[in-house]
């Protein structure tokens, strides 16, 4: 095995998938059952108006917030009118189209089917079923099985849209990159993931923004395959197979991160963590979101030019820098390039204090200045932070929410 995400991993089990709001409609929940009630969500954005059934006897009509009532251990059945969406499956906390549907044929019929009945056509504020549509759809049945280019053109399909004043239908690719655009919507942020194995308190973090652009830094020991350093790019997330195959700009930790093996990874999401996998080897790396506190400095920060820092509660920070030595003056030659930082940060009173600086591969950009600490006066107010280098004047981030 030339490489994988990092080394020693734990091998777990792979989890369901993701997608990111419009209106109409109540989860009103009939039915009596034994246990924990539980909330779920059915989202391509947020479906409203579909009707579900579950195994132990809840049935209702998601919400405007897409949401859908279930008991522990149930099995969910979603229809509109008489159509049954995809396959009955496990109820868990977050269903997508793809969670449905195995087959690419149907999981991109189904994007299609939905978002084309969405009754405002505004897919960037989710999907609302009306009870027009609803009703169109009783006594009937639809193959989505068949391939997209005759589904579009299926019978029931066409009435369907007719009935119902809909006359757009969105194409397959136009429905796919829909998808993906909720979906990178719904995973951007800051992630980490820490190997138990390894006894570090982080090996990987990862910003993603909501068009899909990523930075990725690891922080594990150098090996063979590659070193600590930073991954820059466009995730590129397939939205029928889950796939990501990225187109990489800046990548300084060799063949870790998402560059080697290009398109074996794969990308779920299952309403609380990011779930990253690689089927090949049969391993799954879960990432947790890095949290922010209100009016703190933990939590992750921007910079106008694209560097990103969290803190960590435990007082460790990271820093993924794709700019690099940023205060060139002319004539000069940058004294730092793309990189990461790692180390401890202390505060008193109105100072942060930046030591035990384990890892710099960005040498004089960053908080750290060639792996020695300084002293920062900084303050927060709300979402913005500003720190104050010696002799560099005062630089402004802003919380990533």
């Amino acid at each position: 095995m030339k490489k994988t995400l990092l080394i020693s991993m734990l091998t777990m089990s792979l989890i369901a998938c993701g997608g990111g709001n419009s209106s109409s409609s109540n989860n009103e929940s009939e039915g009596e059952t034994e246990g924990n009630t539980n909330t779920g969500v059915l989202t391509d954005g947020d479906i409203a108006g579909v009707s579900y059934t579950t195994s132990s006897g809840l049935t209702g009509t998601t919400n405007e917030n897409g949401e859908f009532s279930y008991a522990d251990g149930d099995q969910v059945t979603f229809k509109i009118g008489d159509v049954q969406l995809g396959e009955t499956i496990d109820a868990v906390a977050r269903i997508t189209p793809l969670d449905l549907a195995e087959s690419e044929n149907s999981r991109t019929n189904l994007l299609v089917f939905l978002q084309s009945l969405d009754s405002d056509g505004k897919h960037d504020n989710g999907i609302s079923i009306s009870t027009t549509v609803s009703t169109a759809l009783a006594n009937q049945s639809i193959d989505f099985e068949q391939s997209p280019e005759d589904f579009i053109s299926d019978a029931t399909f066409v009435d369907t849209m007719a009935q119902a004043g809909l006359e757009t239908v969105v194409s397959p690719s136009q429905a796919m990159a829909n998808f993906q655009n909720a979906f990178y919507k719904d995973i951007s942020g800051v992630w980490q993931y820490s190997n138990q194995q390894s006894g570090t308190p982080i090996n990987v973090l990862i910003y993603i923004d909501e068009d899909g652009q990523y930075l990725l830094g690891e922080f594990s020991a150098q090996d063979q395959a590659g070193q600590p350093g930073l991954e820059a790019g466009d995730i590129n997330w397939n939205a029928v197979t889950t796939s990501l195959t990225p187109s990489i700009n800046i990548d300084t930790n060799d063949e870790w991160g998402l560059s080697n093996p290009v398109g074996l990874h794969h990308l779920n999401f299952d309403g609380t963590d990011l779930i990253l996998t690689e089927p090949d080897i049969q391993q799954t790396y879960i990432f947790t979101k890095v949290k922010n506190q209100d009016n703190q400095i933990i939590g992750s920060w921007q910079y106008s030019k694209g560097q990103v820092f969290s803190f960590l509660e435990n007082g460790t920070y990271f820093m993924l820098d794709p700019i690099g030595d940023d205060q060139v003056e002319i004539g000069d030659s940058p004294c730092g390039g793309a990189g990461i930082e790692s180390g401890k940060y202390t505060i008193t009173g109105s100072n942060l204090i930046i030591h035990d600086v384990s890892i710099d591969t960005n040498d004089c950009a960053g908080l750290s200045d060639n792996q020695q600490g300084q002293t920062l006066p900084f303050s927060i107010q709300g979402n913005e932070f500003q720190f104050s280098p010696a002799s560099e004047g005062t630089f402004t981030i802003n919380r990533i929410i």
